[in-house]
């Protein structure tokens, strides 16, 4: 018995570096390594048993440590990714609502020059470029993101609205913006159609 639990102990040390297995292999080392001391005390095997239950007791602190350190790892490491989602979403949504006012100002504005001239009027004639086919997302895609003034910026393939691209030499918008990710409609509602992790 003194062997068996000797010669695990040693497996428990090499894989001790593995999370869980490691753990498991010393726990049972270090229990028959401790039954064998303790049912046979004869003098000549006792260093074997001692040695057993020293190796696995250090494969144990050390796959410990290591179970640990993983955990550790994988949680910041989903921390981090939901912190720069979380930046992306906000910029995006930033980003919309600057294109948005933007729109808007240059709407009030032609409007001044020309009370009767109607909104959809403006768009056609100044802000849209071409039309845009290529709607990357439908209503059943956005459905699980949480942020509902985010969903309702998103421009969908599945319902009647025409979306077009916008025509960047009307705007004044941040040079960090673009416009190649963003639609316009008709009514002057800027939509985000661009890649969301």
């Amino acid at each position: 018995m003194e062997i068996v639990g000797f010669i695990l102990s040693l497996i428990a040390l090499i894989c001790s570096f593995i999370p869980f297995l490691g753990i498991i292999i010393a726990i049972v080392a270090l229990i028959i390594s401790i039954v064998g001391l303790v049912k046979n005390r004869e003098k000549g095997k006792k260093a074997l048993k001692i040695a057993g239950i020293v190796i696995s007791s250090i494969a144990m602190i050390i796959c410990t440590v290591m179970t640990i350190a993983t955990f550790s790892f994988v949680y910041m490491n989903q921390k981090n990714v939901e912190v720069i989602d979380g930046v992306k979403l906000s910029l995006l949504k930033s980003e919309v609502y600057e294109l948005n006012q933007e729109v808007a100002l240059y709407i009030d504005y032609e409007k001044t020059l020309d009370e009767n001239i109607t909104i959809e009027e403006i768009i056609k004639r100044d802000l849209l470029s071409l039309r845009e086919e290529n709607i990357l997302y439908d209503s059943n895609s956005v459905k699980d993101i949480e942020d509902e003034e985010l969903r309702e910026s998103i421009a969908l393939n599945d319902v009647d609205k025409l979306y077009y691209k916008i025509n960047n030499e009307k705007l004044n918008v941040s040079s960090s913006i673009n416009l190649d990710d963003y639609v316009i409609d008709l009514e002057g509602k800027v939509y985000i159609n661009s890649q969301i992790d």
